[in-house]
């Protein structure tokens, strides 16, 4: 039988390469990359504000387009949790919470919520993930085990004290990316560098420190469970 495929939506442009790269090495350590796989095609989404725009409806086409695949287990969404307030247009958000304030547990479960109306829960399953606040935080979670690596095009490597900043809550930091490139001795590049730093970073270290990788770990394997059991998903869910 053909392994069960997961479509991910990604927001930046470094992430169509970096964020496979880490969900596959999740699977391999589930030992799950056998049954399911992470699907060819990614699908760029820009972020929040376009997927909300028109009661959700470039969300839900992209549901629709990922339904297409034969063998679709699951949908994986994965955006940067960098917005201080969501769109005021974003009426489902909005009318559930009586707020603007962006909060990733309920934009995320937002998100699980309209794919209800692609099928999302019967025909396929669906997880959502905020990484806070920028794709760039998981890899300066583990900036230790990237010392020395070389950088792309060879603009130089990650300095051999790179480290995390006295202080720093990683998931906090706006710009995170500056502190990145600092980190690393001045060069970085999102399309050069994320997605070979996303295949060497240290994931035990990633699970220490960012709670939001720990989260998309979790996303994973909730798809899997689904995938595995036959019985749809959505997530997060609130109350």
């Amino acid at each position: 039988m053909p392994p069960k495929e997961i479509v991910l939506c990604v927001e930046g442009e470094g992430d169509v390469d970096a964020v496979p790269i880490l969900a596959k090495r999740v699977l391999k350590e589930m030992d799950a990359s056998g049954e399911v796989v992470i699907a060819s095609l990614i699908f760029r989404v820009r972020g929040v504000g376009a997927l909300v725009r028109g009661s959700g409806n470039e969300w839900l086409r992209h549901l629709e387009n990922a339904k297409r695949q034969k063998h679709l287990a699951g949908v994986l969404l994965v955006l940067d949790g960098d917005l201080e307030h969501v769109p005021k247009t974003w009426d489902e958000y909005v009318r559930r919470f009586a707020r603007t304030d962006f909060c990733a547990f309920r934009a995320a479960a937002s998100f699980a919520q309209m794919a209800k109306s692609a099928g999302a829960g019967k025909l396929f399953s669906v997880a959502a993930v905020f990484v806070m606040k920028e794709f760039e935080a998981w890899l300066m979670g583990g900036i230790e085990s990237l010392r020395g690596r070389a950088l792309a095009e060879g603009r130089g490597i990650v300095s051999a004290d790179a480290a995390i900043p006295p202080g720093l809550v990683i998931e906090a930091k706006r710009d995170i990316k500056g502190v990145l490139k600092k980190a690393i001795g001045g060069v970085y590049s999102q399309t050069l560098d994320q997605a070979d730093l996303a295949r060497h970073v240290d994931l035990k270290l990633l699970r220490q420190r960012c709670s939001s990788f720990r989260r998309f770990e979790r996303a994973i394997g909730e798809l899997v469970a689904s995938a595995r059991g036959a019985a749809h998903t959505v997530s997060p869910v609130t109350v």
